[in-house]
């Protein structure tokens, strides 16, 4: 979709670049497109037809994109909290890479997660990386407490 949608404005997406784009938008098609809109805007129109995007182009509009999609990253969080009310703690603990310290019943929180499109089904990764970037930089690391 994407190549397709660059070739119509003379815009050749290399594969690496477009594995950034997915990495980064999870495939979602409106995060998709804000990241495809700010690439489109950086190209010159002169050169348009000739014109590659590879991963630097893509990379370079990273810090624009994230600014531009500050509100969803945040109605996301909101989103899986109403699922669960664990679910934004599970969340910043997953993108910090530190264990969860909240109710053992993980699986059914996880499989809403899944359900919800915020966590890949084979694995407990972030479909959306910005998502986990946007946590990391909003979000303070959990800290373990230790019992005794």
């Amino acid at each position: 979709m994407v190549r397709k949608i660059g070739a119509r404005m003379g815009l050749r997406f290399l594969l690496p670049a477009l594995e950034v784009v997915v990495k980064e938008t999870g495939g979602h098609p409106a995060l998709i497109r804000t990241l495809g809109d700010l690439v489109d805007q950086r190209v010159p129109t002169s050169g348009r037809y000739s014109a590659s995007v590879d991963v630097a182009v893509v990379q370079n509009e990273l810090p624009r994109f994230s600014t531009a999609v500050d509100e969803d990253m945040r109605e996301l969080v909101e989103a899986a909290s109403d699922i669960d009310p664990g679910a934004s703690e599970y969340l910043v603990s997953l993108a910090h890479r530190t264990p969860w310290a909240g109710e053992p019943s993980r699986a059914r929180l996880i499989d809403a997660l899944v359900s919800y499109g915020i966590l890949h089904p084979d694995s407990q990764e972030f479909r959306i990386g910005r998502l986990a970037t946007w946590l990391r930089e909003n979000h303070a690391a959990p800290v373990r407490v230790a019992h005794g």
